[in-house]
């Protein structure tokens, strides 16, 4: 299973009162098992346990991705 590296823009928001301009999309770093990948987006999860069952999957927009490096091949 690949380990990776994915660089991508995601949406912001605030919450209650705040100024006037926000800083717009922000640049998210994140790291993870790619459990799949298509030409729309990008599968990670955090976990993966001895049931072959993972936890906290995360599909990435492929449109969003700037960067994608590979981290290790197998686990």
């Amino acid at each position: 299973m690949r380990v990776v590296y994915v660089e991508w823009i995601d949406s912001s928001t605030t919450s209650g009162w705040c100024a006037k301009d926000m800083d717009g999309p922000v640049l998210v770093r994140s790291v993870g098992f790619e459990l799949h990948r298509t030409k729309d987006f990008i599968l990670l999860s955090t976990s993966q346990s001895s049931g072959n069952r993972f936890m906290d999957q995360l599909a990435i927009p492929t449109c969003c991705v700037k960067k994608i490096k590979l981290v290790r091949n197998t686990i």
